[in-house]
């Protein structure tokens, strides 16, 4: 399937590699790292060897531009494998991210999904494009649903996977999953991030 775009060598030469020959069967070290069982259906989408770069909750800080409590993402991981630039990220969901959605009931909304998943997408958008020098901010969002039925309760992990699809001019374009239990629960199949330069948002 064509991508729009074309993906770009990683920016974070100081971050160390290491590359798994044999998706299905060498998912332990990630799932390990992320706390978090990859579901089936989402390594079967990975069928070439893959590299991956894992990011702990400061270097994701370095990256992205959102502070605590609004970056609920602790865990993330960098893949690349033939055309392919993704970012598995694992985010917690409490049941104050939640009060106030449904009167008396705690459940996870839609909205704490997107939230999740447009974090991802900054970072994968980061490391695609001019990592440091910009700040991904999503301008424009497609087809956002719920893929499941499911009430989730708080608290709750989110597993949420964005592929970088391409960049044309200073902005760039992922597609989004989000899972739980081993099961997707929400996608949005387009963002729009704009890729603003960091001097305009930071006093640097």
């Amino acid at each position: 399937m064509a991508r729009s775009g074309k993906v770009v060598p990683l920016v974070r030469p100081k971050i160390d590699s290491t590359i798994i020959k044999e998706p299905d069967d060498s998912w332990n070290p990630i799932e390990d790292f992320i706390g978090y069982p990859i579901p089936q259906a989402l390594k079967m989408t990975y069928q070439r060897q893959i590299e991956y770069q894992t990011l702990n909750r400061s270097q994701i800080a370095d990256v992205i531009h959102e502070e605590p409590p609004f970056m609920n993402t602790y865990k993330a991981v960098i893949l690349t494998g033939g055309d392919k630039l993704s970012v598995l990220t694992s985010s917690l969901i409490t049941e104050k991210d939640c009060d106030g959605y449904i009167l008396g009931r705690f459940m996870v909304p839609l909205l704490q999904f997107c939230k999740s998943m447009a974090l991802a997408g900054e970072i994968v958008a980061a490391f695609a494009t001019d990592g440091l020098e910009v700040v991904p901010m999503a301008s424009k969002t497609d087809g956002i649903k719920a893929t499941s039925n499911r009430i989730i309760n708080p608290p709750a992990i989110i597993l949420s996977e964005v592929e970088f699809l391409g960049q044309k001019g200073s902005f760039c374009f992922t597609r989004h999953s989000a899972w739980h239990g081993g099961r997707q629960v929400a996608k949005i199949e387009r963002v729009v991030y704009n890729l603003v330069p960091r001097k305009m948002v930071f006093r640097i």
